[in-house]
């Protein structure tokens, strides 16, 4: 019986597909971005909606409708990119998307629902890194929202004189050095000459 060659047996991989990043990630403001490929394979317009089904291990399905369909969410668009409101979805499933990154991967099925496309997003859930990507999303005074406020600076009293720090405490005086006990001392200062009377000064003189 003959055995099939190695190379009956490879099929080309689709290296245009499989080198997209086609997928959607929760943002901390609740949204679920969809990432440029995703919105080019899944051809995302404003005229449009999606309809988004959930599976009971947190995947999700999706097909996309028409803009106003009431069973679908809304899609908002900012800048090149497009998302839907989703924080009422993670806080109904308990999904801790604040604390953990949340991203679905997103592939297109041959199954049909309603005779539209199909597509599954894969859950991944991954611990929140130092670094965290931006939301592109999200407007400047979103993001300020967000940030942590300043701390509050000292307010004047009401007398109107601005509180003043203590002075610094004034440092220690330097302490002479004694010399060691065994240092030789300096000699005396020289005796001032004595003082000599009229009377002796005539008397030497005499001499």
């Amino acid at each position: 019986m003959a055995t099939k060659s190695f190379l009956s047996q490879l099929t080309p991989l689709d290296a245009q597909r499989l080198q997209k990043s086609v997928k959607a990630t929760v943002q901390n403001s609740g949204r679920l971005t969809f990432a440029m490929d995703a919105v080019n394979d899944m051809k995302l317009t404003e005229d449009k909606s999606i309809i988004i089904l959930a599976a009971g291990n947190g995947d999700l399905g999706a097909v996309i409708s028409e803009k106003g369909d009431p069973e679908a969410f809304a899609l908002k668009k900012c800048g090149a990119y497009f998302y839907v409101s989703f924080k009422n979805y993670l806080q109904q499933a308990g999904v801790d998307y604040k604390s953990q990154r949340i991203i679905y991967d997103i592939t297109e099925l041959d199954e049909k629902y309603k005779g539209r496309t199909l597509y599954k997003f894969e859950r991944r859930i991954l611990p929140k890194g130092d670094k965290e990507e931006s939301d592109p999303t999200e407007t400047a005074e979103e993001r300020q929202e967000a940030s942590p406020a300043a701390p509050e600076t000292a307010s004047t009293p009401s007398g109107g004189e601005a509180p003043t720090s203590p002075a610094p405490e004034a440092a220690d005086a330097p302490v002479p050095v004694s010399a060691p006990s065994d240092a030789i001392p300096p000699p005396p200062p020289p005796m001032p000459p004595e003082e000599q009377t009229p009377d002796e000064l005539q008397e030497g003189t005499a001499q």
